[in-house]
């Protein structure tokens, strides 16, 4: 006998409509904090330091996703070395999702690679069982969100073949 399925009360579909609402508006408050502190940071330090800075950091976060992808491919059984080479890393990513490691290239297209650049990290979010807001984490700050993929307790979902 099959067991009748229950609906989601009107209550229940508010209140989780409100928690996915208060995570996008932290999300949307933080990036405008960091957006101010970054401001007043060039504004009150020389030039040359602020290079210095800005080298540092974006040094810093290349290092902390490729640690990162070599985790998340070892969760996918992809060769772990993929990432920490330039370029192959990506056509990893679109063998990870189901895609044509050939459809890599199309990211060299200028404006149609921000649109696939999107798509790619909605697709690798929901094959880690992510939603929409992790895309937009994946998409604005993947120095934080492929750590959590990789580390957390995300599990790989491969994809299903089309037929």
């Amino acid at each position: 006998m099959i067991a009748p399925v229950e609906l989601d009360s009107e209550e229940q579909r508010v209140a989780a409509g409100a928690r996915h609402q208060s995570r996008v508006a932290r999300m949307v408050a933080s990036l405008i904090v960091s957006w101010v502190a970054t401001s007043l940071y060039a504004r009150a330090v020389p030039h040359d330091v602020l290079i210095e800075t800005y080298v540092a950091f974006y040094g810093a976060s290349g290092l902390i996703i490729a640690v990162s992808l070599w985790r998340i491919f070892e969760k996918a059984g992809l060769p772990r070395w993929s990432a920490a080479v330039p370029l192959y890393n990506v056509v990893m990513l679109y063998r990870l999702v189901g895609r044509r490691p050939r459809d890599s290239a199309f990211l060299l297209v200028p404006l149609l690679n921000v649109y696939l650049y999107i798509r790619l990290m909605h697709e690798v979010a929901r094959a880690f069982g992510g939603d929409r807001v992790f895309t937009l984490a994946l998409v604005v700050s993947p120095f934080i969100a492929f750590p959590m993929m990789a580390f957390g307790r995300a599990v790989y979902r491969p994809p299903v073949p089309a037929k």
